[in-house]
């Protein structure tokens, strides 16, 4: 068992994502986790997920996140925030506002979804 704040775990998890740091983010999954997107779509299995976001970096070699405000309920851990060199065109990148859910347990990650305040995304 691992431990740690529920904050800093998932702020972790952001900093391994920024950095493409693969081993670390995996090195902060539970064997469980799940991956949730913003549209609903739900990766599950450690190793599904661990073998997706090398083609996300690849594609998207400029991913960031930038994380304005942090929340928590219990282990629930809300990230509020932007990406730069996602896939969402440049100019809605700026004012497209999302979440970040990291469900955190034992000091890792066993949940990460994405919510976005984007109406044709929500729908």
């Amino acid at each position: 068992m691992k431990t740690g704040n529920p904050e800093d775990v998932a702020l972790r998890f952001v900093e391994c994502i920024n950095n493409q740091d693969l081993k670390g983010l995996v090195a902060l999954m539970t064997d469980d986790h799940v991956f949730i997107d913003y549209g609903g779509r739900v990766m599950g299995k450690k190793v599904m997920v661990e073998e997706g976001w090398p083609g996300y970096f690849s594609q998207y070699p400029e991913y960031r996140i930038h994380i304005s405000k942090i929340t928590r309920s219990g282990n629930d851990i809300a990230l509020i925030g932007t990406t730069t060199g996602s896939h969402a065109p440049p100019g809605i990148e700026a004012r497209w506002t999302l979440i970040w859910i990291a469900r955190v347990r034992d000091g890792l990650v066993a949940e990460w979804r994405i919510y976005s305040d984007i109406d044709h995304i929500r729908e």
